[in-house]
């Protein structure tokens, strides 16, 4: 039989042009709203854009942000604010900052369990992870991993578990959400440099991405259960659990198939700009933006897989 080629990824939208200059870290969507969220820490702005027309609706001055999360209860947006060391409430539709509270150190990656309440928010090159009721928007705990570099987190929606990244160990924290205490540590001496996090609900699985081109699927006790390497560097991932399709942002776009019983199967790779090294998918209709700056400009764009011919 001939070899099957890999769907081609193409454009989905033009280039949209974004107020500001500057760098992206992380994007996320509601998809129920139909809004994508790009944080633009380089401008200091939440860029919020329609997911259907691929236009920018406006732009939310916060501050130096990086991780962003929705509250799927109200479709507001949580902010982590890097070195304005804090963690804000902007409500996308009134373009504004509702509330604010401060933390011990810089923001870097942030996520939101409607279940509990609780805003996870992790210290940029630190030890710490900050823990903020979402209510009174008041910080409950924060507590010291054992570690001194962390790196993206993702929470269990069954157990509320939380997975954090303990990038420089080489391994995850599986940390409890009642007690917020570190139940284990788990190893990943397949990985170096681990970035990206995602939890797989379906098959309740983590999927753990390295900078050294090594993906690996895990048990919720750390065992490794499948593994898949792919050229060039990764900074970020989304993943669509509708269409098992994990995206990866870096040196490339790199797309994978997560098939059944979590196996990765890289599936397309493609080199979109200078500089980007974030995005994420579009729960509804499998979009996958990506943003990146190009001298005094930034550039958000949507991509997709090219339909199968018959």
């Amino acid at each position: 039989m001939p070899m099957m080629t890999p769907p081609p990824i193409v454009a989905a939208s033009a280039k949209v042009l974004v107020p500001g200059k500057g760098y992206y870290d992380y994007f996320t969507a509601d998809g129920a709203r139909r809004r994508i969220y790009a944080a633009h820490s380089g401008a200091r702005e939440l860029v919020v854009l329609d997911a259907d027309s691929k236009r920018v609706l406006r732009t939310i001055r916060v501050g130096p942000l990086h991780g962003v999360a929705v509250n799927p209860s109200n479709g507001h947006v949580f902010t982590g604010n890097g070195t304005d060391k804090s963690v804000s409430e902007v409500d996308p539709v009134a373009g504004r900052v509702l509330r604010t509270v401060k933390v011990g150190g810089p923001v870097d990656a942030i996520a939101y369990d409607p279940a509990t309440k609780h805003i996870y928010a992790d210290e940029d090159d630190g030890s710490h992870l900050y823990v903020i009721d979402a209510r009174s928007m008041t910080l409950l705990k924060t507590l010291t991993l054992p570690a001194k570099k962390l790196e993206y987190l993702a929470v269990n929606p069954r157990t509320h578990t939380l997975y954090q990244n303990l990038t420089d160990r080489r391994a995850i924290a599986a940390i409890d959400a009642r007690t917020l205490a570190v139940k284990r540590v788990m190893p990943t001496p397949l990985l170096k440099g681990n970035h990206p996090l995602i939890f797989d609900a379906t098959d309740n699985a983590i999927i753990d991405v390295g900078e050294n081109g090594k993906l690996g699927v895990y048990s919720t006790r750390g065992a490794l259960l499948h593994e898949a390497s792919f050229p060039g560097r990764v900074d970020q991932c989304s993943f669509s659990a509708r269409r098992r399709l994990l995206a990866c942002f870096g040196t490339s776009l790199t797309l994978f198939s997560i098939r059944a019983g979590g196996v990765p199967e890289l599936i397309g790779q493609k080199k979109i700009a200078r500089g980007m090294h974030t995005g994420t998918i579009d729960p509804k209709n499998g979009d996958i933006w990506v943003g990146w700056p190009e001298g005094d400009r930034s550039y958000v764009e949507a991509f997709a897989l090219a339909p199968k011919r018959p």
